[in-house]
């Protein structure tokens, strides 16, 4: 066995202890935020940030089409309620079959 070969065969060691290491480390975290209720706590704030950042993004968009709306409305100029419409429907085209019912028995309440 030459010099490089020692080299690679101590790196994939080396690899193959951090990655042990990184996993007991992984699994122990995992033990200690279970038991004492945190991880229930952590993945609920994961699931709300994620539900946030959708919601904020709703926002945006509708600011977008608000913003539009209220400039074709002052000037009268049909191309902006054209924009507005196109804008409208992509967003139709892009949303998941599901949101789409969701929104609707939203309305209907």
């Amino acid at each position: 066995m030459d010099a490089q070969e020692n080299v690679m065969l101590e790196e994939s060691d080396l690899s193959d202890n951090d990655a042990d290491t990184k996993r007991k480390r992984f699994c122990n975290t995992y033990n200690i935020l279970s038991k004492s209720g945190l991880l229930d706590i952590a993945l609920r704030t994961k699931e709300l940030l994620r539900q946030s950042r959708h919601t904020q993004n709703d926002l945006d968009r509708l600011k977008e089409h608000t913003d539009l709306f209220f400039k074709a409305l002052r000037s009268g100029d049909t191309s902006i309620c054209i924009k507005l419409q196109a804008s409208l429907q992509e967003e139709d085209d892009r949303e998941p079959e599901g949101e789409r019912a969701a929104q609707t028995s939203l309305k209907a309440d």
